[in-house]
């Protein structure tokens, strides 16, 4: 392909941002959501937050292989729709709620386990209880979380992000009206603290679940989609399966990694892991509308793919590539520029005594994020469209590999007390490791042969 039409298409880049933007306003919303939960737990309790902080975690660690693999109805509607096989789509989505009711079992078992997992961690009395109700709660109603993602492949894999925006923006809404309800008790209902949070975050996913439905089943969908055809099929089953298994396997291995990083820093100081949380703050924001922009690109990809159409889809990934580097440029630059700026917004009276030595490390891990966010915005764009053409068991297997190596070396810095800055360059090389593997497996072309859109 030449340089024009890899990355100088303006139609691409059209339609790359068209889908984008329902999906960057989603995204903020569910910014807003958490910054919210976090600040009322905040309020209702220091060691509140901490607990949810910790558990959270925890539980996105197990959730994450089940939500990857039903979340993969969005990439296989895409290709069907490709491919001319828009009637099979329905059954599709039908298969992945099927699966979503599996895990909600899976995780329902799991929850009983809660206080078994926060009693390995050494931790206080009072902070294993919230640690365990919030876990609880959450796994026990992972169900929810896991429809919703199965639905949500329907709308996204179409195209049909407005839609998805407005019902996971209601869901975020609502998640933030129970939030104050139910942690401090209003309204007639009981204060219920942390396990208010987590039964908000899980409640809110109703409001989700029942605009996306109503709309699956709107009586276009039902004549083009067949959105009715519920029978239970072992086929697109076993899609779902080769597929989007490895994808959820993949992020639980990052997953992993990130929150043994994490425990690494811990025990290096309480100034350490205040500053590394903040700067992995900081990079969560920016990279929202990445991650969003790589979700359209997975469905462009995707119909690209089921077209037959190779040439397309590396182009979008080439478009798509440049639409998150330039992002991702410019929040660099602001990060190595105003690396204060970006802490002063932390300042408070109650922290202002420690702030100068936060600051300081904050300073310094920000120009590692300045660094390594470069790659991952080539990480995120690539990999979504890898992803889109069905290379998730590649993927898994390179990013696994890299991830041992890395855990290797965290372990061994974390032995041998090295400190703060080499365990940050480990994991700046773990990001930076990744790219060149998305690049050989593009170039290989191996992909092409993969089939993803639903056979008969």
């Amino acid at each position: 392909m030449t340089y024009k039409e890899l990355f100088c298409q303006s139609p691409k880049y059209n339609r790359l941002l068209r889908l984008s933007v329902p999906l960057v306003l989603a995204s903020l919303g569910l910014v807003f959501m958490q910054f919210t939960d976090a600040i009322f737990l905040s309020w209702y309790s220091p060691t509140a937050i901490a607990a949810a902080g910790i558990a959270g975690m925890l539980n996105w660690l197990l959730l994450s292989p089940i939500v990857g693999t039903v979340s993969y109805t969005g990439t296989i509607t895409a290709n069907n729709l490709g491919a001319d096989l828009d009637n099979k789509t329905g059954s599709m989505i039908w298969q992945g709620v099927y699966l979503a009711l599996i895990g909600g079992l899976i995780t329902f078992l799991l929850s009983f386990a809660s206080d078994f997992f926060f009693s390995l961690t050494g931790h206080s009395p009072d902070l294993q209880v919230f640690e365990t109700q919030y876990l609880r709660i959450l796994l026990a109603g992972g169900v929810l979380n896991f429809i919703a993602c199965a639905i949500s492949g329907f709308f996204i894999g179409r195209g049909d992000n407005t839609r998805l925006m407005v019902a996971q923006l209601s869901g975020q809404v609502a998640n933030v009206v129970l939030d104050y309800v139910m942690i401090f008790g209003k309204f007639g209902f009981p204060e219920m603290g942390v396990a208010g949070a987590a039964l908000a975050t899980v409640l809110s996913n109703l409001f989700t679940i029942a605009f996306l439905t109503y709309w699956f089943f709107k009586r276009d969908n039902r004549k083009r989609f067949i959105t009715c055809d519920w029978h239970p099929n072992m086929l697109p089953i076993r899609q779902l399966l080769r597929f989007g298994l490895p994808n959820g396997l993949q992020w639980a291995v990052s997953a992993f990694l990130w929150s043994l990083f994490l425990a690494a820093v811990d025990r290096i100081g309480t100034v350490e892991l205040a500053a590394t949380s903040i700067a992995f703050r900081l990079n969560g924001l920016a990279s929202v509308p990445v991650a969003a922009v790589s979700r359209a690109l997975g469905t462009l990809v995707g119909k690209s793919h089921g077209e037959l159409n190779h040439k397309d889809a590396v182009a979008y990934m080439g478009h798509g590539t440049v639409v998150c580097q330039v992002w991702m440029t410019l929040i660099a630059v602001t990060y190595v520029v105003l690396p204060e700026y970006y802490f002063e917004l932390f300042k408070s009276d109650s922290n202002s005594g420690a702030f100068t030595e936060l600051m300081a490390c904050g300073v310094t891990l920000l120009r590692f994020v300045a660094l390594y966010c470069l790659a991952d915005s080539i990480n995120i764009a690539l990999c979504a469209g890898l992803q889109a053409v069905g290379a998730t068991k590649w993927i898994f297997k390179g990013v696994s590999i890299v991830t041992f190596l890395v855990i290797i070396g965290i372990m061994f810095a974390d032995y041998y007390k090295c400190g703060l800055m080499v365990i940050w360059s480990l994991i700046t090389f773990f990001i930076m490791a990744l790219p060149p593997l998305w690049f050989f497996r593009i170039r290989s072309g191996a992909w092409k042969s993969i089939r993803v859109a639903t056979e008969s």
